[in-house]
């Protein structure tokens, strides 16, 4: 997978309100460069939208986000659509709510969604997870 930076986004311009020293959240985004032209339901505009909005949400609390990248690139199109979790059947005992039924059968990533994940997103050794580590964060 070959990423490239865009090169029209002004990272200096959206991160111009990060203050030093602030509790922050290092946020890369990728953008895949081969979606179906018909496909419109999300555009790299609204992604940049979307970012800019978390930046607004995230204020009141204290928090900041640091955009340090907007990448793009060819995705694999198998990878364009997959079942992203294994589906798993409803107990036969009497159901209490989603949460409960969550704790009960937790959702597996599928065989495909893992090598999805694994060939579009860029482990560098660069990366500061501070927060969390992603393996750890969903069931693989």
């Amino acid at each position: 997978m070959n990423w490239s930076a865009v090169e029209s986004i002004d990272l200096e311009k959206i991160n111009s309100d990060v203050m030093p020293g602030a509790p922050t959240i290092d946020v890369g985004i990728y953008f895949p460069s081969n979606l179906d032209p018909q496909f419109d339901k999300v555009s790299m505009e609204q992604v940049i939208k979307g970012f800019l909005s978390a930046k607004d949400i995230y204020k009141p609390t204290g928090v900041q986000l640091n955009l340090l990248w907007l990448k793009t690139g060819v995705v694999d199109e198998r990878f364009l659509s997959i079942q992203a979790n294994e589906v798993p059947g409803v107990p036969h005992t009497e159901y209490v709510n989603m949460y409960r039924h969550m704790e009960r059968t937790p959702s597996q990533l599928t065989k495909e969604a893992r090598q999805a994940f694994e060939s579009i997103i860029m482990i560098q050794a660069s990366m500061k997870l501070t927060w969390i580590n992603w393996e750890s964060s969903i069931q693989l």
